[in-house]
């Protein structure tokens, strides 16, 4: 049902992969980027299921290390952003075969479309908000961020452990 949206966004992603490691003038990765889209998108059309989770971890590392060798920021979220969806999507339209009959999948399908392409849409926002926002961070502060997610992390953990029982 939305396998040529998958397709779709992750051949898109890779693109842009290749595109931004272009940029930086390393043509040989950038190939190989392509190659490895073309494998993927073949290992996916034979319904390999781990074939877009190594897809999106590779192209995460892809970006990740693009981005510390200088290429631009927007094809690197870009990509994440549409390795991200396809993934997602692959994932929901697996678990949709599992619906049940009176349910309606045209339905479900389109709901989580919005949702999905409304984290998407706040994701890519907060992304170039944090962008442009410029912090000093001194020690104390530091210190006091830590203690704040330490302390969140063992009030996770707690509520975890109750709801488990």
């Amino acid at each position: 049902m939305a396998r040529w949206l998958v397709y779709l966004l992750f051949g898109l992603g890779y693109a842009m992969l290749a595109l931004g490691w272009a940029l930086v003038l390393i043509w040989p990765f950038s190939l190989g980027l392509l190659c490895l889209a073309g494998l993927g998108l073949f290992a996916v059309k034979k319904k390999f299921h781990q074939a877009l989770d190594l897809g999106f971890a590779l192209g995460v590392m892809a970006a990740a290390t693009g981005i510390s060798l200088e290429m631009p920021f927007p094809y690197a979220l870009g990509a994440v952003l549409s390795l991200l969806a396809a993934w997602d999507i692959d994932h929901f339209s697996r678990r949709l075969t599992l619906a049940a009959s009176q349910d309606d999948p045209r339905a479900m399908l389109g709901r989580h479309l919005g949702q999905l392409g409304l984290v998407l849409l706040v994701g890519l926002a907060a992304s170039l908000i944090v962008l442009e926002i410029r912090f000093q961070f001194n020690f104390e502060l530091a210190i006091g961020l830590v203690l704040l997610v330490f302390a969140s992390l063992a009030a996770l953990i707690n509520w975890l452990r109750k709801t488990e029982r």
